[in-house]
């Protein structure tokens, strides 16, 4: 069994099991990372998880994909009592495609909530789901990818590594899970297009410009 796979809608043990564990992975990044990802403390965990039940009821009509790295559970280094357990599996991190239904757009889809448990950070979870999410985007024709994310967040320098560039920052978009009140001024929009040679001079255009920056600079 690999432990990347996308999520099928039609197997009861996955959709009973991955609505709590996501929401646990949720809650972990938003309240160890301060990850701002929907919802701020103080959480609710049963809130949570109906959030993404309702994302897994609609991989039916095609909207939504969710991508998920369960690993094999270590006994030298277990995880809590709490922590759900699907096949002797614990989450270690998902992601989510959300096709768009524009019908002028319909090669257009958003990267969301890429979280990864605290527990298995700096592990290429991220790298391994994402690379799995774009072979879900190459199979139903999605090669526009758009997502946001905050500046200085860990995300914030994983994306670029994976090759996806900066179009924008959106000030003040969002309140911090850190207070409750901080508005976050610094989100990232980025994007990738992959298989058009127009994305491959965009990203070739956004090198050229960053050179000259540094160079303006020193």
């Amino acid at each position: 069994m690999e432990n990347v796979f996308v999520l099928n809608p039609e197997d009861a043990s996955q959709t009973e099991a991955f609505p709590a564990a996501m929401a646990d992975v949720h809650i972990d990044c938003i309240m160890n990372s301060h990850t701002m990802a929907t919802f701020l403390p103080p959480l609710s965990r049963e809130r949570i998880i109906e959030y993404h039940a309702s994302k897994a009821k609609e991989i039916r009509s095609g909207v939504y994909s969710i991508i998920a790295e369960w690993v094999p559970v270590d006994s030298s280094n277990p995880p809590s009592d709490d922590v759900v357990i699907w096949k002797d599996r614990e989450l270690a991190g998902f992601v989510m495609l959300h096709r768009t239904p524009s019908e002028t757009g319909p090669f257009r889809a958003y990267v969301e909530k890429l979280l990864v448990s605290s527990r298995f950070r700096k592990r290429g979870v991220a790298r391994r789901v994402m690379a799995k999410l774009e072979d879900e985007a190459r199979r139903t024709d999605s090669w526009a990818l758009m997502l946001d994310t905050t500046v200085g967040s860990g995300a914030e320098f994983v994306y670029p590594k994976l090759g996806y560039i900066m179009v924008g920052v959106i000030p003040e978009y969002g309140l911090s899970p850190k207070d409750n009140k901080t508005l976050e001024d610094e989100i990232k929009v980025l994007l990738q297009g992959f298989a058009t040679e127009k994305w491959i001079v965009l990203s070739l255009m956004n090198v050229v410009l960053r050179l000259l920056d540094v160079l303006m600079i020193s």
